[in-house]
């Protein structure tokens, strides 16, 4: 099974559990696909410091946190 099937089977099973009716799974699938490759980009532009480590660290751990809780806060509404 391929990586995005895993995510939509992943989705549409909160979705289902939730009984979020006006989800559409798609859509989600998408949103979730889109922000990961945001993300992702955000990271590979982090300065770096003089000692090789990414100056971000805390910021990534905590908009990662923050995405994560909304959009499946988002799928259970």
């Amino acid at each position: 099974m391929a990586f995005i099937e895993v995510i939509h089977t992943t989705i549409e099973q909160i979705v289902q559990e939730y009984h979020n009716h006006k989800a559409d799974v798609h859509l989600k699938v998408r949103s979730f696909w889109s922000m990961s490759h945001g993300l992702v980009s955000i990271n590979l532009m982090a300065p770096v410091a003089a000692n090789g480590e990414t100056r971000q660290d805390e910021l990534n751990r905590l908009v990662l946190h923050d995405y994560i809780t909304g959009f499946i806060r988002g799928l259970e509404a």
